[in-house]
């Protein structure tokens, strides 16, 4: 039975085949040569756009072979060789990014080096990214002063169901949506114990449930909200009861807030309650966590 090639090794190998890094590469001429061929439409300079800079190369490496581990770990499909990436395994990747919380202008370099695998091959994701940036709109923002929900247990009393479920999880225990959405009980359920892997980062966690919602955990068995239903299920909820929506990351904000306002009214100092709020969000560095207060 051959064996899989590693994720780096299948990158670099389509890469190569597609003779898309050409050092020195100039964008200038080569527009200036589409033009002169009667090639106008920035999609279709694209396309044919090689990558020039040693750098460019590098960040855009990282970010595909993170798409590939992506797809051969969580998405449904055969991903052995990293040429069968699709639609949906793209979408799954990108809002995968939307949910660990990065900025927009982070965001906006990893569409174009997804768009650019796309080119390297011969599949057009741009309708799938633009489709996802969207949702990076309301999720992602560079100003987090406004982030926390004016009222989220409202909210999470205007859904219902899983979303409800879901909801719930985010405030109490202050989870990336990406970290409840999907929950098999079977290998990630331990008494009342959430053990998630493979969170922000590959790190893993593992969270203390109420008894409730260990229970309705373990009477679904399997947990499974599409993220863009649950996204919408949100919104209206949010405008149901008047408030600001500003993504499922909000439920976040909720959580660090008032855990750290708990936690200094029991007398712990702000450097102690920092660093407790921290562990339980999944931040290795406290400072990450001061974005949310």
């Amino acid at each position: 039975m051959k064996n899989t090639k590693s994720v780096k090794f299948n990158i670099n190998e389509i890469l190569q085949e597609s003779g898309m890094f050409e050092s020195g590469f100039s964008r200038y001429q080569h527009k200036q040569s589409c033009y002169e061929n009667g090639i106008s439409s920035p999609a279709d300079i694209a396309k044919t756009a090689k990558i020039g800079s040693y750098a460019t190369l590098k960040e855009y490496k990282s970010i595909w072979v993170e798409m590939g581990h992506h797809c051969r770990q969580t998405c449904q499909g055969d991903y052995k060789d990293l040429k069968n990436i699709d639609s949906k395994a793209v979408e799954s990747f990108l809002e995968k990014k939307i949910d660990d919380g990065v900025t927009l202008k982070t965001f906006e370099k990893i569409c174009s080096a997804v768009n650019k695998f796309g080119y390297m091959i011969e599949k057009d994701f741009s309708p799938n990214i633009n489709a996802v940036k969207s949702i990076a709109n309301n999720e992602l923002s560079d100003n987090n002063l406004h982030r926390a929900f004016e009222n989220p247990q409202k909210i999470i009393d205007s859904l219902s169901g899983n979303y409800k479920l879901v909801a719930e999880m985010q405030y109490k225990y202050g989870l990336r949506v990406g970290d409840c959405k999907y929950i098999n009980t079977k290998y990630q359920l331990n008494g009342d114990t959430l053990i998630i892997n493979n969170s922000k980062g590959g790190q893993s966690l593992s969270v203390k449930l109420s008894p409730n919602h260990a229970e309705q955990l373990k009477n679904i068995g399997i947990l499974n909200v599409n993220y863009r239903s649950y996204l919408t299920a949100l919104e209206k909820a949010c405008a149901k009861n008047n408030d600001n929506y500003t993504g499922s990351h909000a439920f976040r904000h909720n959580y660090a807030r008032e855990s750290m306002d708990g936690l200094t009214k029991k007398g712990y100092t702000r450097e102690q309650a920092l660093i407790i709020v921290s562990e339980s969000m999944g931040h290795h560095r406290s400072d990450i966590t001061n974005r949310y207060l």
